[in-house]
């Protein structure tokens, strides 16, 4: 198996895409919006799961080579970027990784997986369960796969695909959002680096934070309806309000017609910030439900707020949102209702 020699690190904008990329298995377009009529990153789990990780002792070669490959420097390295945590234990060596296989050798909490195995296969077996805890910084990743001589790289490289089945050239080139926020939207965020970890200062928290984590405490998503249970897509995230509201009024702008998205959301820390509905003139022509451009959104302005940020401070950062964007649909939609139209 060949393997690049470089990977472009990504974007933070990309972040909470790759992740989604990363953790949930057969893709489903992976649950993002702009990814919704493509079927890319179909990623068989319960396949590969079955086939190398059902049980220890039926873990192979391949599932072996790329740990044995690595140097003690290079898997500690490794480990300190996408963070390996198995029964409670951060491990952050070789030897954090043997003594926990070893442990659970001498007292299994699951004998009838990792009966029979060698201490080998059951290394590989608990970094392959440990893949839904890992939450890997993916420009420190990139940056560091870079690094590497060409003998680590593929080792490297060989970890994610046949240990955890992602290749990493293809995560690592998952698409932030279609539209880039304009240079207005953005704002230089207050940063430093400690100890080869990116950090950005959080105005509302009046806090530090890692890049990517403060670049995730906004979280836009879009609402398809089903008659069984709705189905959320992710546009966007954004370390600021303003990059969140503009982040969900261009994809909004931009919508196709054939885009399924009826609602879309705000979050903060988790907490829906606030909700609005997606209108055009012609939301539900026959034969099928489609968008009719351009399409706006219309906030729900009696249930929007937080503990962290209220209403008010929301909508009038919406209307200057909207205001640098060239758009009026808040600013009309006020009127309309204080006319009573």
């Amino acid at each position: 198996m060949s393997q690049p020699q470089r990977i472009e690190p990504p974007s933070l904008a990309a972040f909470h895409f790759i992740s989604k990329v990363f953790h949930e298995s057969k893709g489903y377009a992976c649950g993002i919006a702009h990814l919704q009529h493509d079927t890319p990153y179909q990623y068989d789990d319960m396949e590969f799961s079955q086939n190398n990780y059902f049980w220890a002792k039926g873990v192979g070669i391949s599932q072996i080579a790329p740990l044995d490959a690595m140097s003690d420097d290079t898997l500690a390295h490794l480990f300190s970027i996408i963070g390996v945590i198995i029964h409670d234990k951060l491990i952050e060596t070789r030897d954090d990784l043997i003594n926990v296989a070893v442990t659970e050798m001498e007292d299994p909490e699951d004998i009838y997986h990792i009966e029979g195995c060698t201490l080998d296969q059951l290394q590989s077996f608990l970094l392959y369960h440990a893949k839904q805890d890992m939450n890997p910084h993916w420009i420190e990743l990139a940056e560091f796969y870079n690094s590497l001589a060409q003998d680590q790289q593929h080792a490297v490289s060989l970890f994610f695909s046949d240990c955890l089945n992602r290749p990493l050239d293809d995560l690592l080139a998952v698409p932030g959002p279609e539209q880039e926020l304009p240079a207005v939207i953005t704002k230089d965020l207050e940063t430093h680096t400690q100890d080869g970890k990116h950090y950005a200062f959080c105005e509302i928290d009046q806090h530090w934070f890692r890049d990517a984590d403060l670049n995730e405490k906004f979280v836009v998503t879009g609402v398809v309806k089903h008659n069984v249970a709705d189905r959320r897509l992710l546009i966007a995230t954004a370390s600021t309000l303003k990059e969140a509201v503009a982040g969900a009024s261009l994809y909004t702008q931009n919508m196709k017609i054939e885009d399924a998205i009826r609602e879309v959301e705000i979050k903060y820390m988790g907490k829906v910030l606030a909700a609005a509905k997606v209108e055009s003139p012609s939301m539900w022509s026959l034969p099928f439900p489609h968008i009719e451009r351009p399409a706006k959104l219309n906030w729900d302005r009696e249930n929007a707020g937080t503990d962290k940020i209220t209403s008010q401070q929301f909508f009038k950062t919406l209307l200057e949102t909207e205001k640098l964007l060239g758009l009026q649909w808040s600013k009309v939609q006020k009127l309309e209702d204080e006319l009573g139209l």
